[in-house]
């Protein structure tokens, strides 16, 4: 039982260093040679990277396959009706996935969205063996904390070495991409940090806790990221409200909740638009209603399309790798040529 839960701490740190590594090189070389980057380092430099920039898809696959097992032979109940349940809903998606495919199949996008899948079942799988075999306890859990950290910071100090390189430092467009293949990535790998330390808060160093949503709430800035973003002020308010909860535990009262509401709301309202602004993304939630690029202003676009499309297509969609950023970017000429070809929400609906 303890070999197997070494090996599960183990590959659960090699997840983060897999999704880290494969364009660190190039980066470093792009770094070194005092050029910065915006958004991503580029098809071309994707290519110099070779067959290193699949390392983290085979290891997710691998991953994927033995935490099944590892939590089989776990015995731990909780954990195999968890499992139980996911792969029920991921055969329920899998189908779905693939049934707008069946007339018109490109095997490309199918393969785009199997790869958000490999990550959905990653990310449940680190979840999964957590729980199997009591990870998140005892000084595990300071281990994995201080790795945490360490990769928070890692993470934001790369960007900000970027950051000091574009433009000199000047804060007006930060989609940058630490050692990520794009700034969207590097968002939400800060956004994963962030609900990690919000997840342990109970059992861990306050300071541990703060130093790390700070750091990936600075990373999340950098990468321009807006869901990122505003998850992350979210976990930090939720935070700082559970800890000042706690200080004032034998006066707290109903006015006393609602008071700190109303100054969070506050701080939220003139806080996202700054946030916004620094990054060079716009108002973070008024920007998904206007313009031309606004999530929910494609939605609303695409709804006379939606009214005459077959039954088929309302239910089941177009099938994988529709409304994708990496859809957009492979297939550049469906843009406008299929109107379900639309990026509506890449973070939520995807």
């Amino acid at each position: 039982m303890m070999i197997r839960r070494n090996t599960s701490i183990v590959l659960v740190i090699l997840v983060f260093i897999a999704i880290s590594v494969q364009y660190m090189p190039i980066q470093f070389s792009i770094l070194k040679s005092g050029v910065s980057i915006y958004w991503t380092i580029g098809i071309e430099s994707l290519q110099e990277v070779g067959v290193f920039r699949y390392v983290k898809d085979i290891y997710l696959i691998f991953f994927s396959l033995y935490w099944l097992w590892l939590v089989k032979k776990s015995k731990n109940q909780l954990a195999l009706r968890f499992t139980v349940l996911f792969l029920f809903y991921e055969f329920l998606i899998l189908g779905l996935g693939l049934i707008g495919h069946l007339l018109n199949p490109i095997f490309e996008l199918i393969f785009l969205g199997l790869r958000w899948q490999l990550l959905l079942h990653t990310g449940f799988g680190i979840f999964c063996i957590s729980i199997a075999y009591s990870m998140l306890q005892g000084r595990t859990l300071v281990y994995i904390n201080q790795f945490m950290l360490l990769f928070v910071f890692i993470s934001s100090a790369w960007a900000g070495l970027q950051w000091l390189l574009l433009q000199g430092g000047v804060f007006n467009a930060t989609r940058l991409p630490s050692f990520y293949a794009n700034a969207g990535v590097f968002g939400y790998a800060m956004m994963g940090a962030a609900l990690y330390f919000l997840s342990v808060v109970e059992n861990s160093s306050k300071k541990i806790i703060f130093s790390g949503l700070l750091l990936s709430l600075f990373g999340s800035v950098l990468s321009g990221t807006r869901a990122s973003m505003f998850v992350i002020l979210i976990i930090v308010f939720s935070f700082l409200f559970s800890s000042l909860r706690k200080k004032i535990n034998n006066t707290f009262s109903i006015s006393t909740f609602i008071f700190m509401a109303i100054v969070m709301t506050v701080v939220s309202i003139i806080l996202l638009p700054i946030i916004g602004d620094i990054a060079g993304r716009g108002r973070i939630i008024e920007s998904q209603f206007s313009g031309d690029k606004g999530r929910f202003v494609n939605l609303v676009n695409l709804m006379p399309e939606l009214l005459n499309a077959p039954i088929g297509n309302i239910l089941f969609g177009k099938g994988f790798g529709f409304g994708t950023n990496n859809a957009m970017s492979v297939f550049p000429e469906l843009i406008g040529n299929d109107s379900w070809f639309t990026l509506i929400d890449n973070t939520f609906v995807t």
